[in-house]
């Protein structure tokens, strides 16, 4: 949990952890973490990808981006011989890395080639971020969620209470081992965890990807992103093929307020 504040008579707790129930409980004595537990059979999308494997002859950095796509939606890769075996989440996750070589992730589609400069949003090919931490007061059904918050952002929204996010280099990289060691350590807290969340994806798509890919086979929780929503056609379609659920922050009705407070176009 990052701070309290106290704002026209509310008090108002940001990002409260388990730590904090004790104190919300003393505060309120009706207060309790209500959920809702996904299925017993449910797989999230991106566990099911890991598991759909395909043969080609050529490296899948080498392959177009329509066969990457059609295996993504299922379609293809039929192919009975070859010398490489993917998985459909691999071909997720090399168009996702494609993108950031031109990078049209955001709104803004600045073009960078983030693998030999930051982009607008201040990040350049590696992923920065929090380390994972539970959150107890999320919608009930993805509540208590394990969240990940990633640094850079396209937007300065004059509002934002996590400002200290915009600059990457007061974070690290994660690293994939340590980060899923982090994730069991905080799925044996003793609370019914419900989903793993990733705040502000838009930008770092491909890092999660990069992540997930990474995680333990019997890891079973919906991923939620957690998205200011100022992202691209290019973003919504390969992030569909992971998000179990959307968090979305709609924030504008007109674009005079967007570029008042967030500086943003269209």
């Amino acid at each position: 949990m990052n701070e309290i504040y106290y704002s026209e008579d509310r008090i108002v707790f940001n990002d409260p952890g388990p730590e904090m129930i004790p104190l919300l409980s003393a505060m309120d004595p009706t207060f309790k973490v209500v959920s809702t537990r996904p299925g017993q059979r449910f797989v999230p999308k991106f566990q099911a990808l890991k598991g759909k494997r395909f043969i080609s002859e050529e490296p899948i950095f080498e392959m177009p981006d329509d066969f990457l796509e059609a295996i993504m939606n299922g379609e293809g890769g039929n192919e009975e011989t070859g010398q490489y075996c993917h998985s459909a989440l691999e071909a997720v996750n090399a168009l996702a890395l494609r993108q950031i070589s031109e990078c049209r992730l955001c709104g803004w589609a600045c073009g960078t080639n983030r693998f030999l400069e930051v982009g607008r949003c201040g990040l350049g090919a590696k992923i920065r971020s929090s380390s994972p931490f539970i959150h107890v007061a999320e919608e009930a059904v993805i509540n208590p969620a394990i969240v990940t918050n990633l640094s850079g952002c396209s937007l300065r929204c004059s509002y934002c209470i996590r400002h200290d996010m915009w600059d990457p280099l007061k974070f690290p990289e994660p690293d994939p081992s340590g980060f899923w060691l982090q994730v069991e350590k905080l799925l044996s807290s003793g609370l019914d965890i419900n989903s793993l969340e990733f705040a502000n994806p838009t930008e770092s798509i491909h890092g999660i990807i990069g992540l997930l890919s990474r995680s333990p086979a019997n890891l079973h929780l919906p991923v939620v992103l957690n998205s200011h929503m100022y992202g691209s056609t290019h973003f919504y379609r390969i992030a569909e093929h992971i998000a179990d659920a959307w968090l979305p922050d709609l924030r504008y009705g007109n674009d005079v307020c967007a570029k008042k407070l967030s500086g943003a176009d269209d």
